[in-house]
């Protein structure tokens, strides 16, 4: 557990350092914290290959099928407009993007800093470092389930942004489930970037503002979004029971081994690490 807390504290460290040398550039403010964001990422993602406790093995980066990409992207899709209704009816605090402008965050700069390389840090940290150290913590030996709940929580409040936590709960729950499953860090890294890069390049690609303050206006009545909502549950339910059976199928969780099988340790494929 400690040293879940002490990565955490040093991805932050990394992040205090990546934003300093932007004060010097005289840009934008939003702009410098991209260009920090960039940097710190790079630091900690090199930090993390390069050291030889927090190195994944080469298995960690790969998964067998591939194929089971393809119906996880699926159920985070359908997944959305039901967080979406979620973070609308909490209408919780945003005490971190509520004073800055993101218009620059839908650039170029914008999708390798926050839908590219942040997801890629996140996942060493979160999906790597802290939950197979979590899976190794004696105090939850034999409870792989206690240790994805608790990556997800210290993932959520390492946003510190109540607005962000529906979202970012749900991701370290599923990302968390699949990597212990699989043993492999790919499916977190690929969700993640999917789910961080569409708002960069939808923003790029739509050159108005949006003019819909809430679901209800964009559906064009709350019947609408309530069908749309329901539908997209349905769907995101039936991906959801594919994934399930992929997962089953191909990685056979092995009761008398479930600390040593998943998290970084795995291969990929199916089979606890040698």
């Amino acid at each position: 557990m400690w040293k879940a807390i002490k990565y955490i504290l040093i991805f932050y460290a990394f992040q205090i350092i990546g934003v300093i040398p932007t004060f010097f550039l005289g840009s934008v403010k939003e702009s410098s914290l991209l260009i920090g964001l960039l940097f710190s990422s790079v630091l900690f993602i090199v930090y993390v290959l390069l050291k030889k406790e927090t190195r994944p093995q080469p298995g960690s980066f790969t998964v067998r099928p591939w194929t089971i990409l393809l119906p996880c992207i699926f159920v985070w899709l359908a997944f959305l407009l039901p967080e979406f209704r979620i973070i609308e009816t909490l209408d919780l605090p945003d005490t971190v993007f509520e004073d800055i402008d993101t218009e620059s965050f839908y650039s170029v700069q914008g999708v390798f800093a926050i839908g590219i390389l942040g997801p890629i840090a996140e996942e060493l940290l979160f999906r790597g470092v802290v939950l197979d150290s979590l899976l190794h913590w004696d105090r939850i030996e034999g409870r792989p389930w206690l240790a994805v709940i608790l990556s997800a929580v210290l993932f959520s409040l390492a946003h510190m942004n109540p607005a962000q936590l529906p979202a970012t709960l749900s991701m370290g729950l599923f990302f968390g489930w699949l990597c212990y499953r699989t043993g492999s860090l790919l499916p977190g890294i690929v969700l993640h970037v999917f789910n961080n890069s569409l708002p960069c390049i939808a923003g790029m690609v739509s050159a108005e503002e949006s003019r819909y303050e809430t679901m209800a206006d964009y559906f064009g009545s709350p019947w609408t979004e309530d069908i749309a909502i329901a539908l997209s549950l349905i769907v995101c339910i039936e991906c959801l029971v594919v994934v399930v059976g992929m997962v089953d199928r191909h990685f056979p969780l092995k009761r008398s081994a479930c600390i040593e099988y998943g998290g970084t340790l795995g291969d990929g494929e199916g089979e606890p690490p040698k």
